[in-house]
């Protein structure tokens, strides 16, 4: 599992054979959430680089994860997706 820190601007871009590849071999991305739920600039960054991830790997391989510090950052499953 690698940890994508998606809610800071990334300075590298994603690339498409080397996601292959790692999906290939059974790797899976998580995405944490809760960072997006804390301020605005971090959500702006998160669904920005979310929305490249799961274009580049078409949905499949990724685990959403919260990374919440307190109660109030946890959502229900159906507030996640």
């Amino acid at each position: 599992m690698i940890s994508v820190d998606v809610s800071q601007r990334l300075s590298i871009k994603f690339k498409l054979p080397l996601l292959q590849k790692a999906q290939g071999i059974g790797i899976v991305f998580e995405i944490c959430y809760a960072p997006a739920i804390r301020d605005q600039s971090c959500r702006r960054n998160t669904f920005s680089n979310c929305k490249e991830l799961f274009r580049l790997l078409r949905g499949r391989g990724i685990v959403l994860s919260s990374e919440a510090s307190n109660s109030f950052e946890l959502r229900g499953p159906n507030d996640v997706v």
